[in-house]
């Protein structure tokens, strides 16, 4: 018969307020009883019997106790009088312990599944005891542990400690399988005894093997009234039962290096990544970071997110496919609302691979680093712009475009054009995703991947382009296709302003709507018996402005050669490319 010990000897003294006569674990939790809550999830996870370890107003604890009418737990207070702490209580109920029973802390709400914690327990069997251990927002002022590769516990980091030292965020979380046996040595201690900081640390120094297990689902104590509001706000918002890993998880990974922070030996984090991170935090998304290795960088990244109030779930190398694919089954991922943002084009290939959509960030390498040909489904100035694409505007967008979409038939054209930089491969991607949740297939195509050789441009924006290779292309795929075809895509590499042929190639199924987006994709001429759809997009021109200097900044441009470049293309490009708009539908991602 599995067995929980539940400690709830303490006084609660922080939550006077809000408890007047009754003890700490009977606090309302949205019109049940704390404890009640413990109970029901541990009866729901097959355990037969509850030891509930009482001391202050333990007389109001027993009396709920023997009201609680419930054959499958069997429930029982046990108060020896003398306030021990944590530890010092359970020593006290050696005898009644069974040989490896879990602890719960009285005051904490939680919602996590205590069969996968059992088994991760179960694989070591010699282990003295197995803490949950989990990120929090204020690891700066949490007890901290220290695991190695294989999962055991080499050092505690209580709190207070000193500051500067950089630590990775696992918080110990109050809640522990223990064998009965490892506890034998302090039987008969008579002093007051702290699991965190005594008790543990004890076993340690002895040699004890001690295993941490990563967890990922809520639990938060509440021990404070602004801790108690703000987890009675998480049930009622339903936070509390979405955090269960029974439910698939959206997550978002983040390459470190060049989207979070920079720099090896003295790391820093980049301006608004931690306000970002926090954001995801807030909105229920698993944060994962991904490193090119592990090592001391992730602690100090980790220490610092803290202090902003941000963390991240786990921290995984490297950053591939197969890291990916592991996350997945450990969060039981939601795939179809998950992403990945980074700063290097492998990064959105690994995404691609995965089946996650991809945000490209113009921090780090900014996509320039051409190890890779795949196309992000946005690009964004920094990380605090990806969470707000993530957020805000891709659900927006998305939105409008199911609309579009439906309007859409099987083997059309859409031609998506526009001023350089107003956000075209934004919205053709969006409105790709939203022709498939239609039950459609779609293929996009970027324009910009025919950009001629430097070398030999003619004159004009038409001149740039192989305008020819293109219409060629939108020939060829013009319904009726009688079968599927495997396209060679080119690629166009900014830095050196040439194309380099066959980088990707991509299928297209006789049923495919082709999306070709592009500034001069509304020069682009269909067939006129095949059903064709335009659109002309365009923002804010100051903004557009703004988004095509720094493109050139990245390009090692000085502001001066930057704002050249801009103004010509300005009086080249833009009476054309409007008067290309005329018959198009204009829409407006500002």
């Amino acid at each position: 018969m599995k067995q929980v010990v539940i400690l709830a000897g303490g006084k609660g003294t922080r939550l006077r307020e809000r408890l007047g006569e009754l003890p700490k674990p009977l606090v309302d939790l949205c019109g049940v009883p704390l404890l009640e809550r413990q109970l029901a999830l541990a009866q729901r996870h097959g355990f037969g019997e509850a030891l509930i370890l009482v001391n202050h107003a333990a007389e109001r604890i027993v009396e709920y106790c023997a009201a609680r009418r419930n054959a499958e737990l069997e429930v029982s207070c046990l108060d020896d009088g003398v306030p021990r702490g944590t530890a010092g209580a359970t020593l006290a109920a050696f005898e009644r312990l069974a040989s490896e029973f879990l602890v719960m802390y009285g005051d904490t709400m939680l919602e996590v599944d205590l069969a996968r914690f059992h088994s991760y327990h179960a694989e070591v069997p010699a282990a003295a005891a197995t803490l949950y251990l989990h990120p929090n927002d204020h690891p700066q002022d949490s007890d901290l542990v220290e695991l190695d590769d294989l999962g055991r516990i080499v050092a505690f980091h209580p709190y207070p400690r000193d500051a500067s030292p950089a630590y990775a965020n696992l918080v110990n979380a109050g809640l522990y399988w223990v064998r009965r046996e490892a506890l034998a040595p302090w039987r008969g201690e008579q002093r007051a005894l702290d699991f965190g900081k005594d008790l543990f640390p004890a076993m340690l120094a002895r040699g004890s093997t001690l295993r941490g297990f990563r967890g990922a689902e809520y639990i938060k104590d509440i021990g404070t009234p602004s801790r108690l509001d703000s987890v009675r706000a998480d049930y009622l918002a339903g936070k509390i039962a979405r955090a269960s890993l029974e439910r698939r998880q959206p997550m978002v990974f983040i390459d470190r290096d060049g989207t979070i922070g920079a720099g090896t030996e003295d790391f820093e984090l980049l301006p608004g990544a931690a306000q970002a991170i926090r954001r995801l935090n807030s909105a229920g998304y698993r944060c994962c970071v991904l490193a090119r290795e592990p090592g001391r960088t992730n602690d100090t990244m980790e220490t610092l997110l803290g202090r902003e109030g941000a963390f991240v779930e786990r921290i995984y190398s490297p950053a591939a496919q197969a890291t990916i694919e592991r996350a997945a089954r450990e969060f039981n991922m939601a795939r179809e609302r998950s992403w990945l943002v980074g700063d290097a084009s492998l990064d959105i290939e690994t995404a691609r691979h995965a089946g996650l959509k991809s945000v490209l960030v113009e921090t780090g390498c900014a996509g320039l680093d051409y190890r890779a040909w795949a196309t992000p489904d946005a690009i964004v100035p920094d990380l605090a712009a990806a969470v707000s694409f993530i957020l805000e505007r891709q659900p927006r967008l998305f939105s409008d475009c199911r609309a579009l979409a439906e309007r859409i038939g099987e083997a059309a054209i859409v031609l998506v054009g526009g001023q350089a930089r107003s956000g075209k491969s934004t919205f053709a991607n969006l409105l790709a995703d939203a022709i498939r949740a239609s039950g459609k297939s779609a293929v996009v195509l970027c324009a910009d991947r025919w950009l001629r050789n430097a070398h030999e441009r003619g004159p004009g924006v038409f001149g740039r382009f192989d305008m020819q290779a293109l219409q060629a292309l939108l020939e060829a795929l013009e319904p009726p296709r009688p079968r599927a075809r495997v396209l060679s895509l080119p690629g166009y590499h900014k830095l050196r302003r040439e194309r380099i042929d066959a980088v990707e190639t991509v299928s297209v199924s006789p049923s495919d709507i082709i999306v070709v987006e592009g500034i001069v994709a509304l020069g682009l001429r269909p067939a006129g018996s095949t059903e064709t759809h335009r659109f002309h997009i365009e923002i804010d021109e100051a903004a557009r402005r703004q988004r095509m200097l720094g493109e050139y900044g990245l390009r090692s441009m000085s502001a001066a050669e930057a704002l050249k470049v801009y103004l010509a293309r300005r009086q080249d490009e833009f009476p054309l490319i409007e008067a290309l708009a005329a018959g198009a539908r204009r829409l407006s991602l500002a």
